[in-house]
């Protein structure tokens, strides 16, 4: 494995951790809701079905935006917002 592949696979890993380590509410919710065996699968299903149409909309607003706009492709519009450079450490990178 080369070593930027290698990297690449690191970095990623470890946004993806850090996305699943984190406790939000509704993951706390359902925790508690198993914990104590109530209404398990209703739970379940209905934040599954709530994260994905989530997940869904999201992604066709963003291709809905970047079809609208002409000339924006998605690398110029994470740049813009920042967003590259918190997810892939451009800021560190950058020589003063």
């Amino acid at each position: 494995m080369t070593s930027a592949l290698f990297f690449a696979f690191a970095k990623g890993f470890a946004l993806s951790a850090g996305l699943i380590v984190a406790i939000g509410a509704q993951s706390m919710f359902v925790l508690r809701q198993v914990l104590r065996r109530e209404h398990v699968w209703s739970i379940a299903l209905v934040c599954a079905a709530a994260d994905a149409s989530l997940i869904l909309a999201g992604v066709n607003s963003l291709g809905c935006a970047l079809a609208i706009v002409s000339g924006l492709s998605l690398g110029a519009w994470l740049g813009r917002s920042g967003v590259s450079r918190l997810v892939w450490g451009l800021g560190a990178e950058t020589s003063s």
